[in-house]
């Protein structure tokens, strides 16, 4: 037997990831498409299919500045500093590029209630989007990374 393979490409037939899911940063309906590669013994099939992806309740309407006090500094270089509202439990700070492929998580430290500092000196320059996740949901912000 062999193996089933979803690979994912965006509308520029960029490769942004592999796998049955595709976790991207979409703010609007975007297209995408499914490459299947299906193998059974000797015999392979393959296929590419568009997708398009309809986002219901879009991440701009998750308004930051209810989440996010201040993002700093922005361009940032090395360390990005974001403040956040008092008593919000964060689970996650998320990397996603300009064309809405999440990178990685990204390590963190509280330095004070409410108060991190994010390790970036490892990005490029160019503009990412800072999805943080939360107890109680998610927002998005940009932000430059400049070098």
């Amino acid at each position: 037997d062999g193996g089933d393979t979803l690979r994912w490409f965006n509308e520029d037939l960029e490769f942004v990831g592999q796998g049955d899911t595709l976790e991207v940063l979409v703010n609007f309906t975007q297209n995408f498409f499914v490459e299947s590669v299906i193998e059974r013994g000797d015999k392979r099939c393959e296929a590419l299919q568009p997708v398009e992806v309809f986002v219901k309740n879009p991440l701009s309407q998750f308004d930051p500045e209810k989440v996010i006090s201040k993002i700093y500094p922005n361009p940032a270089n090395e360390l990005l500093m974001v403040q956040l509202k008092q008593g919000l439990q964060v689970e996650s700070f998320e990397l996603f590029d300009v064309n809405g492929r999440r990178l990685q998580s990204l390590p963190f430290e509280e330095q004070a209630s409410g108060n991190y500092s994010l390790f970036i000196e490892q990005f490029s320059s160019g503009v990412y989007s800072l999805r943080i996740r939360h107890a109680d949901g998610l927002v998005a912000a940009p932000f430059v990374i400049a070098r």
